[in-house]
């Protein structure tokens, strides 16, 4: 699979189709989960995703019988069991490398009350902890179109196994970036407005990303 896929994105990449493709593996999955495995796109524009992989740009990487080898090693070997899209909303990034992040998924009942407080008061926290490198980065996306079950979903990426577990100093990092305020009226703020569903930990397998090369 790689050697087929990562050229073929390193591709849709020099095209402008996509600015990142990924793959990741869900951690401490059940028998009975319906996936394992996880395929990310991203782009700069949605518009992009409604040719996203140009017969043309396949025709010049690969041969028929290249391209027919491919689609039947994957039939056998997994089912796409669903496709999800995602607007960010905010994000705090460092740049750092990263192995692992945690996919939560939110109920959200008032999404502009949700997406004003994460912007105003979570992302310069996290602008911090990044900084700090407690975690490698952090973003809020809206799902799209809408879900009954959840609305939006928060990602934070970790450098290193069991970063997740580890936490950072709430109490001195928010101090430092808002002397003002009291804490813990900005996390009951924060809380008030979305109900967790659940969260999942990925491991990221092979990206695009040039330090995976």
């Amino acid at each position: 699979m790689e050697k087929f896929v990562l050229p073929l994105h390193h591709a849709r990449i020099e095209k402008g189709i996509i600015t990142r493709w990924a793959l990741y593996k869900k951690m401490y999955a059940a028998a009975d989960d319906p996936y394992d495995y996880i395929l990310v796109h991203l782009n700069d524009d949605f518009k992009k995703t409604e040719n996203a992989y140009p017969q043309e740009l396949i025709d010049a990487n690969y041969t028929e019988e290249q391209q027919a080898e491919f689609w039947k090693n994957a039939g056998a070997t997994r089912d796409i069991v669903k496709s999800e899209n995602y607007d960010r909303v905010t994000f705090a990034e460092g740049g750092q490398p990263y192995k692992y992040l945690r996919f939560t998924r939110y109920q959200v009942d008032k999404g502009g009350e949700f997406e004003k407080l994460r912007k105003e008061l979570v992302k310069p926290l996290f602008d911090e902890v990044v900084k700090q490198g407690y975690h490698a980065g952090w973003s809020i996306w809206k799902k799209d179109p809408n879900d009954r079950k959840f609305q939006y979903i928060a990602v934070n990426l970790y450098a290193e196994f069991g970063d997740w577990k580890n936490g950072f100093p709430l109490e001195e990092i928010f101090k430092e970036v808002f002397p003002d305020k009291d804490l813990n009226e900005a996390r009951n703020s924060v809380m008030s407005t979305r109900t967790e569903i659940n969260s999942e930990i990925w491991e990221l397998v092979m990206s695009t990303d040039k330090a995976e090369e």
